[in-house]
């Protein structure tokens, strides 16, 4: 009964934590939001022909009707893979030159690093805070002027009260300084993550890089328009581009259920259910069984008990109260167990307490009214017995 109860509330643990999961998003909403990956190194382009047929691909996908913006970049957030970089602030004044961080520790903010297009932040949804987004030009060439968007986490642990606008910092394997041109909104780069981290965003022709995702803001469509759509785009791809490989495409929803952290918690919640219910059925059998057996053993007392005027319902109360204490017994120490899973599981499972009130409520629940009534099947038979029957019952 207690383990059964531990691994119910660990099922509803992970369920409730896949669906929070699923719901979640980054600091923007995946609503309305497509991704095309592409892959111009698979196909044997160089960086120059990569970089145009990218950029090519972009116009022209912005110009099809169902979408509203379309931007490329190189990580998307809440996937697989990241980018970082230490950033340092350039120090003017006297110490112009020299390298530090906003709290004069030895070590350099650390902050995610993304490489994007044109019209990134207006894609997402997110409103450039100061400044501006890239242009064209920083976007299309590898300019000697390198520039730098960055977040408001970054700016705050950098700059704490000061514009940032127009400062130098230095991007560790990056040669020369950057200059900030932008702050924008902070945003999740992983799921686990309670908060917005640091991000540094530099443009597409400052940092190559062959795989990219293309971000398209669709217009408000059902989701047969969202497909049409999808396909439209696929068949505008190879118009356009025959020979770039298409990796995938997808709404940026469906990329972000199907990713791999949500994916583990709904693959933990249909075990850790499949197991709760095997271990919730062998319990239920288990107090049959033993409610069975006792009654089995006292068949000749019931039976004289009968005899002596016992009512059907005294039976079934008495026989009933045995078994009550031992379901309650096993609900109380299942509820110690799962007490203790939780907290291990909080740092595990997404957006996790470790007291749940619905986890700990149907599990127990539901083992015990089907407890309760394995119980009543015994209990009710004895109330059955023959009092002749039973004084001869070997």
């Amino acid at each position: 009964l207690a383990l059964s109860i531990a691994l119910l509330t660990s099922a509803g643990l992970f369920a409730k934590g896949a669906l929070n999961a699923a719901r979640a998003n980054p600091g923007f909403s995946f609503d309305h939001l497509a991704l095309v990956e592409t892959d111009a190194a698979l196909a044997g382009y160089d960086e120059t022909k990569g970089q145009q047929a990218n950029l090519q691909l972009v116009e022209r996908l912005r110009a099809l009707p169902g979408v509203e913006a379309a931007t490329l970049a190189y990580l998307v957030p809440f996937g697989v893979f990241s980018d970082g970089c230490t950033v340092e602030k350039i120090a003017t004044g006297p110490e112009a030159g020299t390298t530090t961080n906003s709290t004069g520790a030895n070590k350099a903010p650390y902050a995610a690093m993304n490489i994007v297009g044109t019209d990134y932040f207006k894609t997402l949804g997110l409103h450039v805070l100061r400044g501006r987004e890239f242009d064209a030009i920083e976007v299309a060439a590898n300019s000697s002027s390198h520039v730098a968007i960055i977040d408001e986490p970054l700016a705050h642990e950098l700059w704490p009260g000061q514009d940032p606008l127009g400062r130098n910092v230095k991007l560790s394997g990056k040669s020369g300084t950057v200059q900030i041109v932008g702050v924008v909104p902070g945003i999740r780069n992983d799921l686990t993550e309670k908060a917005p981290s640091s991000h540094v965003y530099v443009p597409f022709g400052q940092d190559y890089r062959s795989s990219v995702n293309l971000h398209l803001r669709l217009k408000p469509l059902s989701p047969e328009g969202e497909s049409a759509v999808l396909k439209s785009l696929r068949e505008t791809i190879r118009a356009t581009q025959p020979d770039l490989p298409l990796v995938s495409i997808q709404t940026m929803r469906r990329f972000h259920e199907e990713g791999l952290m949500v994916w583990f918690i709904s693959t933990a919640a249909r075990l850790f259910g499949a197991f709760g219910a095997l271990a919730l059925i062998l319990a239920v059998v288990g107090v049959y069984g033993v409610n069975a057996y006792i009654v089995a053993r006292r068949t000749r007392e019931i039976g004289i008990r009968i005899a002596l005027g016992a009512t059907a319902r005294d039976v079934v109360s008495k026989v009933l109260k045995q078994a009550v204490v031992l379901t309650g017994v096993g609900v109380a120490l299942g509820l110690l167990l799962a007490l203790g899973v939780g907290f291990v599981l909080r740092s595990v499972v997404y957006d996790s307490q470790a007291i749940d009130p619905l986890a700990f409520t149907i599990g127990p629940l539901c083992l015990t009214i089907a407890a309760l009534f394995a119980c009543y099947i015994p209990a009710r038979r004895a109330a059955t017995i023959q009092p002749m029957a039973a004084l001869r019952y070997e």
